[in-house]
C-alpha cells in the first residue's frame, strides 16, 4: 500500500500542494468502499451503488485536486480539512442510493437521515477547529463551500426522489452550478466574496429543510413550506451576492465585467 501511495504522490504533473491533497483523498477513498460496501450488502442495494458513490467521490476528488489545491494550499492539510474530507465522504454515500430509494425500509431512511445530519454537525466542527489551530485558508474555505455544495445537491436529488414535491426542489442544488457557469462570460463573479451571515444562514437552513424534507412523516406540508422558504432564501442570498460582485466591479476603474 505505501509503494502505491509514494508512486501516486510522484506523479510529475501534480505540484506539491496537489500531491497534499491527493494522498489524503486516496486515503480516503477504501473508508467509503468499505462502508459503500456495507450499506449495499445489509440493505440489498444493486451494486451500482457503490459504483455511484466511487464515481461521485473520484469526480469530486479531481476537481478539488486541479481546481481547488493551489499555492495558497496550507504546508500541511489540516485537522479541519480532514473533517471536511469525512463530510465529502458522508455525501457520496448519500449519493450512493440516488436511485435506489424505493428498497430502503423507513429504518434504512432514517439511518440515511442520521448521515445526512452528521454531515451537517460537521460543517459546524470544521471551521471552529480551523480557527481554533490557526488551519484557516483560502483552499479550506473554498473545500468547505464546494462541498455545501454537492451536499445540497445530493439532499435535492434524494428529496426529489423521495417526496412527491416535483423537480423544483433541485433548484437549490443547482443554483451553485448555476452561479459557476456565469462566472465564465461574468469575471466579475469570480472575485472573491466577503464573509456573510446570511450567506451562512442560508446553507444552514437549506441543508435543515432538505434533511427535514427527508423525515417520512404522515404529513408532508410543514416539510414543502419549510423547503420552499428555505430555497426562496438561498436565491435571495444568491441575487445579493451576484448584485454586490457586479457593482463592485462597476465601481472599480478598468475592471472587466
Amino acid at each position: 500500500m505505501r509503494n502505491v501511495l509514494t508512486c501516486t504522490m510522484n506523479i510529475c504533473f501534480l505540484s506539491p500542494p496537489q500531491k497534499n491533497t491527493a494522498k489524503h483523498l486516496i486515503l480516503g477513498f477504501p473508508i467509503l468502499v468499505l462502508v459503500s460496501a456495507v450499506i449495499v450488502d445489509s440493505w440489498g442495494l444493486p451494486i451500482r451503488a457503490t459504483a455511484q458513490a466511487i464515481s461521485f467521490y473520484i469526480i469530486s476528488a479531481l476537481a478539488i485536486i486541479f481546481l481547488l489545491s493551489n499555492r495558497q494550499h496550507p504546508p500541511q492539510f489540516g485537522l479541519a480539512n480532514c473533517i471536511t474530507l469525512a463530510r465529502l465522504i458522508i455525501t457520496a454515500l448519500l449519493a450512493s442510493t440516488i436511485g435506489c430509494l424505493h428498497l430502503i425500509t423507513e429504518t434504512g431512511i432514517w439511518v440515511l437521515i442520521a448521515f445526512a445530519v452528521s454531515a451537517a454537525l460537521l460543517d459546524g466542527l470544521d471551521g471552529i477547529v480551523a480557527r481554533s489551530r490557526s488551519e484557516t485558508s483560502f483552499f479550506g474555505a473554498k473545500f468547505d463551500m464546494e462541498v455545501d455544495a454537492a451536499f445540497i445537491l445530493i439532499l435535492a436529488f434524494l428529496v426529489w426522489e423521495l417526496s412527491k414535491m416535483g423537480p423544483w426542489v433541485l433548484a437549490a442544488g443547482l443554483v451553485r452550478y448555476i452561479f459557476v457557469a456565469a462566472s465564465w462570460p461574468l469575471s466579475a463573479l469570480r472575485a472573491p466574496l466577503p464573509p456573510s451571515f446570511r450567506r451562512k444562514l442560508a446553507c444552514v437552513a437549506q441543508i435543515s429543510a432538505s434533511i427535514f424534507a427527508l423525515c417520512p412523516l404522515e404529513s408532508s406540508t410543514l416539510q414543502f413550506t419549510c423547503l420552499a422558504a428555505a430555497t426562496i432564501f438561498l436565491f435571495v442570498s444568491f441575487i445579493g451576492d451576484t448584485l454586490q460582485l457586479l457593482r463592485h466591479t462597476a465601481k472599480t476603474p478598468g475592471a472587466q465585467p
